[in-house]
């Protein structure tokens, strides 16, 4: 990993009912309020992600 380069955070979220993948990129605390296989509500502008509220 390289010290100068800032670190990117990315989340990949399946959209239902269709199951397609949506992935986004995120700040660090947007990432690491997520946790593989939570379900809620999530919010896009685009591809831009807002917010994603847990249910």
């Amino acid at each position: 990993m390289n010290p100068d380069l800032p670190e990117r955070y990315e989340a990949t979220f399946v959209l239902l009912p269709a199951g397609e993948n949506l992935t986004c990129h995120l700040n660090e605390t947007q990432y690491r309020a997520l946790a593989l296989g939570m379900t809620g509500r999530l919010q896009v502008q685009g591809s831009r992600f807002v917010s994603f509220e847990p249910a």
